[in-house]
């Protein structure tokens, strides 16, 4: 539901004025070449409707690790001490590396699995963001609508400023004014609600945003907030620059646009966000029926994750919940 029927390619190709199958691996030229090869036909099976064989004919510069979620938690990834060791040793070994999963929020819970060592990549979009400019134009004036706000912003782009923690009491805090005599963490919260009652609009939440990553090194009570998407987390705080919040997010939209940022040399990112990226390394993970069913997106999407690398590949799959598009 939502989405568009799927293309006649057929069609489209005599309609256009030329076309031409990729048949020459060009990224690997520079990179290993039987790696190109081998994702090449890759891409011929997924096409045909095919499974890729993980068991025989892989080059030396494809790797494939057999390891089995032992996370409850929806989307959530983790391994045991034995399965996860032939990971971090592929990791700790590359200069040049992308792990690449499906949604957003494994690659979120991913960070916690390598020890949050590698960043997130947040590519070009800032879905967190535009969710908070949309309540800030429609709610400026409302302290406590703002509050709210901020809570949500601060669960989407990192973890620990949860309600029962620092929530609920922020926004007591905001709804009572301020007034009542309060010390330790409260107090401090009571200082955030100072600043937006202060000025209930997005200035006021950029000052709050401000103030939470100061006290994130300074105050002990703040120190398990984390804030995985650092870029979207600090253009909050740039919104206070402009007029509005919505001019805030055009134009700082515009300038990234045009400066084509780029990955660290280490990164976690979703195959969508890495369309268009390349790598020296790359791990996908997980590669199990959940990620990867039997649908037409998942197998151009496998595709898109296994040739965003030019030297090694990493394949971590299930046995247990296999996707149907592997053969382990």
């Amino acid at each position: 539901m939502g989405c568009s029927p799927p293309y006649d390619w057929a069609e489209l190709t005599t309609l256009a004025g030329a076309f031409e199958l990729l048949d020459t691996p060009h990224r690997w030229r520079s990179g290993c070449r039987e790696l190109g090869k081998w994702t090449l036909s890759a891409r011929e099976i997924l096409k045909a409707g095919g499974a890729i064989d993980l068991r025989n004919g892989l080059p030396p510069s494809v790797q494939v690790v057999v390891a089995e979620n032992q996370s409850q938690r929806n989307l959530d990834y983790k391994l045991s001490r034995d399965s996860r060791s032939p990971i971090d040793r592929f990791e700790n070994s590359q200069s040049s590396l992308l792990v690449l999963t499906h949604y957003s929020d494994t690659a979120r819970l991913l960070r916690p699995f390598f020890n949050r060592r590698i960043p997130l990549w947040e590519g070009h979009t800032r879905s967190s963001l535009d969710k908070l400019v949309d309540t800030l134009s429609i709610a400026s004036g409302n302290s406590q609508a703002l509050a709210a706000a901020i809570i949500r912003f601060m669960d989407d782009v990192g973890k620990g400023f949860t309600p029962s923690e620092f929530g609920e009491t922020f926004q007591q805090e905001v709804g009572d004014g301020c007034t009542k005599a309060r010390r330790g963490k409260p107090a401090i919260l009571q200082e955030l609600g100072r600043l937006l009652l202060a000025e209930p609009d997005h200035r006021g939440v950029a000052n709050v945003l401000r103030r939470i990553s100061q006290l994130r090194v300074t105050e002990k009570a703040f120190a398990n907030v984390e804030v995985d998407g650092q870029k979207e987390f600090w253009d909050a705080i740039r919104l206070s620059d402009f007029e509005t919040a919505s001019d805030g997010l055009a134009e700082i939209t515009h300038r990234r646009t045009y400066s084509r940022p780029k990955p660290p040399g280490k990164a976690i990112s979703t195959i969508h966000k890495a369309k268009g990226l390349e790598c020296g390394s790359v791990i996908v993970m997980p590669c199990d029926a959940k990620t990867f069913p039997e649908k037409p997106d998942a197998r151009c999407l496998l595709y898109v994750a296994i040739s965003r690398a030019k030297h090694r590949l990493l394949l971590v799959v299930s046995r247990t919940n296999p996707s149907p598009l592997l053969i382990v």
